[in-house]
């Protein structure tokens, strides 16, 4: 990762042709959903392990993965 957490959200969103007022707030939206939106500004490289965790799966939403598809597999018996 490199950047800032919103230069993170932003480039999927960018690469689908979002408008950019359409990305600030899906990108606002995606920090508020994961704890993170004072962290807007702030490099990735200076996220906690739990914090980069919570980047990984909101960018892979902003990307258009659907939720259920980011869960964890059930383990066989």
């Amino acid at each position: 990762m490199a950047g800032t957490l919103a230069d993170e959200l932003a480039f999927p969103l960018e690469s689908a042709g979002w408008a950019p007022d359409a990305m600030e707030a899906r990108i606002a939206e995606l920090l508020l959903a994961f704890g993170l939106p004072r962290e807007a500004r702030r490099a990735t490289a200076a996220l906690s392990g739990g914090q980069q965790q919570r980047l990984v799966v909101a960018s892979a939403l902003a990307a258009g993965a659907r939720p259920h598809s980011l869960a964890a597999r059930p383990r066989p018996c």
